[in-house]
């Protein structure tokens, strides 16, 4: 990718990861999300899970979607695949709380037993990113960045189907002429997603955090037009 449509990319991506309250770091750190374009995206995601396939799939549970997903993300004709890599941590310290290559197991202390809270939750370790530059089409570089930062921030499974919401993981359907970006839907469920309880017992539990969420950030923002003049 050309340097200026690069930087121009990052810097979208950073500021939505701002925006929902996470620190970028500087120039020359340790990269968690890795964004490629290529003209062959096949032959490439091949050769990155071929290449490294314990980064693809660790040694661990439920840090992943699993084989048949990664099949997917390796022969999929989607303009952009994507993976995502979780693992569990520490509620408290934020540290790994699994055993990693020839390590001691960590030690995680239970604070308190909840039916409502665990003593872990699941961070993202690392996310990859590939642009297939040859089924892109015309989709607008600002509003494909802003793709990107969607899918960069939240675990959205390739497969989901956004029909029916006002939200940039349309941007490649046929009605999708209008979207110029991240609406206030994505913002509202990027906020949402990032303000709540990450160590939710239950999955479930976390949706209708993410939901109550989405309706508080609407409701301020209809009482906030309300008041002006």
């Amino acid at each position: 990718m050309d340097e200026r449509y690069a930087q121009f990319m990052v810097d979208r991506v950073a500021k939505a990861a701002v925006d929902v309250g996470l620190e970028v770091g500087e120039p020359g750190c340790r990269p968690d999300i890795m964004v490629v374009a290529s003209a062959d995206a096949k032959a490439l995601a091949s050769a990155l899970v071929d290449d490294n396939p314990q980064g693809f799939r660790p040694a661990r549970s439920n840090t992943d979607l699993g084989s048949q997903a990664l099949r997917r993300f390796k022969t999929t004709d989607a303009p952009v695949r994507w993976w995502h890599v979780s693992l569990p941590v520490s509620a408290d310290t934020g540290e790994i709380a699994v055993r990693l290559d020839n390590e001691e197991p960590p030690t995680i202390t239970v604070r308190d037993a909840s039916r409502l809270r665990s003593n872990i939750r699941d961070d993202l370790a690392r996310v990859i990113i590939i642009l297939d530059v040859s089924k892109i089409g015309t989709v607008g570089f600002g509003a494909l960045s802003d793709y990107v930062a969607m899918i960069a921030l939240a675990q959205v499974e390739p497969d989901a189907d956004a029909n029916g919401y006002d939200s940039v993981l349309n941007l490649f359907s046929p009605e999708a002429d209008r979207l110029a970006g991240l609406t206030q839907w994505d913002r509202d469920y990027l906020a949402s997603l990032y303000r709540a309880n990450r160590n939710r017992a239950r999955p479930t539990q976390q949706a209708r955090d993410i939901v109550r969420g989405m309706v508080g950030e609407r409701d301020d923002r209809v009482e906030a037009n309300d008041r002006q003049p």
